[in-house]
């Protein structure tokens, strides 16, 4: 059995390949909204300890585990590797390539969502954030964004809108829907809003980063980019066939 830890499309896809190729696998989600998308792959939902994960690795005899989940879910990354180890389990990490950010002076990189706050209080009024829901509280009770406007694009998930109205946003601040988004799209939404700062993650193409970034500089609004937290990896890929010859080596 292979355990794919899915936060992204990526996992289900890989979840996919892997049962094509012939083997067993079992994908893991956070929520039940991943369970729903992942229609046609054996998965199980919800968010697990390093004791869940071991508890997961021991019940299905997992003989590898394929880290997929979000780039910037660092803890579960932490907590998945932690468990492999103690059960001497091999793990992978399936690594979306990093968006390819050009020079522009309109881009401020950061390396924490307490930088990304403090810039972004300090080039505008009306702050665009997508950079999901779970650090939105942050954003709401920064002191360097009192008084600010902000505009938050979230899942349209009861959960995210129930956590959104809970920290005092308002219907007029929120953007439910579900990514990526293309360039036209993107650029309607900061037109629509009039946005003067765009906040984004390093999340990779695959998270739709390229889109809002050329939407941004091409209305020369200021973007705020949050770089991926660096983690070291017993192991790399970054791509199907890499993890294919990987996943060959391991299972021997």
């Amino acid at each position: 059995m292979i355990l794919v830890v899915a936060g992204t499309a990526d996992g289900r896809e890989l979840a996919r390949a892997i049962q094509a190729d012939g083997c067993q696998v079992l994908l893991s989600t956070a929520t039940e909204y991943g369970e729903e998308l992942a229609a046609g792959t054996p998965v199980r939902s919800g968010v697990l300890d390093e004791s869940g994960f071991t508890r997961l690795l021991e019940e299905y005899q997992v003989k590898a585990l394929v880290d997929a989940s979000h780039p910037f879910a660092a803890n579960v990354s932490q907590t998945a590797i932690a468990a492999c180890r103690s059960m001497g389990v091999p793990y992978v990490r399936f690594e979306r390539q990093a968006t390819p950010v050009p020079q522009n002076p309109l881009i401020h990189r950061v390396n924490s969502y307490a930088e990304a706050a403090e810039m972004a209080g300090k080039l505008g009024e009306r702050i665009f954030l997508t950079i999901g829901s779970n650090h939105l509280p942050f954003f709401v009770k920064s002191e360097a964004l009192q008084g600010k406007r902000l505009i938050c694009r979230v899942l349209p998930t009861p959960e995210v809108l129930t956590k959104c109205f809970e920290i005092g946003l308002t219907p007029g601040d929120i953007v439910a829907m579900q990514g990526p988004f293309g360039l036209e799209l993107n650029l309607a939404m900061l037109k629509h809003y009039r946005a003067q700062v765009l906040v984004s993650k390093e999340s990779g193409p695959q998270g739709g980063a390229d889109a809002k970034i050329q939407a941004a500089l091409e209305l020369e609004i200021p973007v705020v980019l949050v770089e991926r937290p660096p983690l070291a990896y017993p192991a790399v890929v970054q791509d199907w066939p890499s993890l294919k010859a990987y996943l060959g080596t391991v299972l021997r």
